[in-house]
């Protein structure tokens, strides 16, 4: 399990392929945004999907995204902890920290 804690505008990376975005967070409710280029989105005890890839969650319901359970643990204020449950060892980065990542990685090639 990883925890990570995000505000509106902030992303998670999981895997290469998919950017989870939070986008809104209301008192009891968060707004995601997911961008993905692989695989679908698997919606469980959500409140509503919308199009464009759009999740609306309360506090406790989760969802879904290449196997990786993402739960709203809990929303204080601006900020949402957000547990991720990841059995397939999909690596899972704060955007920040996958972009310095990546230019690492290219700077070594």
């Amino acid at each position: 399990m990883l925890f990570l804690t995000r505000k509106s505008g902030e992303s998670v990376m999981i895997g290469d392929d998919n950017k989870l975005t939070v986008e809104k967070i209301t008192k009891s409710t968060v707004y995601f945004n997911v961008e993905h280029t692989k695989n679908g989105i698997t919606v469980n005890n959500a409140y509503e999907i919308a199009l464009r890839g759009q999740v609306v969650l309360f506090a406790g319901q989760y969802f879904e995204v290449c196997g990786v359970r993402i739960e709203v643990f809990e929303i204080r204020g601006i900020y949402v902890k957000i547990c991720f449950q990841n059995s397939q060892n999909i690596p899972i980065y704060r955007l920040e920290i996958y972009h310095s990542r990546q230019e690492n990685q290219n700077q070594a090639h």
